[in-house]
């Protein structure tokens, strides 16, 4: 097997504590509105109000934002885009109610842990718009 290891972070900016059906549900409000065949959706972090925005944003269908609440680690408002299939492909993986969310930067890859085990580490790259 490749030396995997290589290409995880080890070290992040933020850290963001969630819980895994309420992200679930924010994320896939926000998706009916991301843009066809991109599967965008931007995932805003307000550690001032402890909060996390889903937004997407399609010119035929419109735009949405979705809140969710989190335990928000680490300063920065920092704005990430992903591809909202593969980040519920990841969060329908976990059995436990609370997910980790750990990130560095809107251009570096985030890790998806369960808050409670984690040996299983689910990477999501983002995409860059």
């Amino acid at each position: 097997y490749p030396d995997y290891q290589q290409i995880i972070p080890h070290q992040f900016q933020t850290q963001i504590v969630l819980d895994r059906e309420d992200f679930q549900k924010a994320i896939k409000t926000a998706s009916l509105f991301s843009k066809n065949n991109l599967y965008d959706v931007s995932i805003s972090v307000e550690p001032e109000q402890n909060l996390l925005s889903m937004k997407a944003m399609d010119a035929n269908k419109g735009e949405n934002i979705t809140y969710c609440s989190a335990q928000i680690q680490g300063s920065s408002n920092t704005t990430i885009t992903l591809n909202f299939r593969y980040l519920l492909d990841g969060l329908n993986a976990f059995s436990k109610e609370q997910v980790v969310l750990q990130m560095i930067d809107a251009n570096n890859p985030c890790l998806l842990t369960e808050k409670e085990n984690q040996l299983y580490q689910y990477l999501i790259m983002p995409i860059r718009q």
